[in-house]
Order: C-alpha cells, then sequence, then structure tokens
C-alpha cells in the first residue's frame, strides 16, 4: 500500500504523459468504453488510496459504539493505530 501511495502522483504524471500517444489514448478509450464501472483509469487509481482514511473512521465509529469493557475494544484501538501508520 505504501508503494502504491508514494507511486500515485508518478502514476498520474506517466499517464498524462502516454496520453499524448494517440495509441495509448485509444487504448484507454477502448478500456473505459468496454468498462462496466465506466471510471476513468485516474479514478480507479485514487481509489485505493482513499481506503485507507474510510477505514479509519469506520473504525473509530465502532470503537464510539464498543463498550470499554468489550473484549474487541482493545482489538478495535489496535486496528485504527494500523491503519494510521499505513495511511
Amino acid at each position: 500500500y505504501n508503494v502504491f501511495g508514494e507511486n500515485y502522483e508518478n502514476s498520474l504524471t506517466t499517464i498524462e504523459e502516454y496520453s499524448k500517444n494517440p495509441l495509448f489514448e485509444e487504448l484507454l478509450t477502448g478500456c473505459y468504453e468496454a468498462s462496466q464501472t465506466k471510471l476513468k483509469l485516474e479514478s480507479l487509481l485514487i481509489s485505493p488510496i482513499q481506503h485507507i482514511p474510510r477505514y479509519i473512521l469506520l473504525l473509530n465509529d465502532l470503537l464510539k459504539s464498543t463498550p470499554d469493557t468489550h473484549p474487541d475494544h482493545a482489538l478495535i484501538k489496535n486496528g485504527i493505530i494500523g491503519m494510521q501508520e499505513v495511511a
């Protein structure tokens, strides 16, 4: 995940540069048109980066709803810490 995140900007720059090539642009267009999601490559690339912050928010909400005495409380806290370290 960290390597992906560190190279995200480089990926966008590379896509932008290669998009000047008509063959590459044609390939991207074909993939977009064939895709069921109808998301461009740039949108697909940001998706994994957006997931971790969402998971942190979900875990924080779960922690608020979990009593301190519940056996999962410490595990949820550790999950939040782990996610924050990755993000």
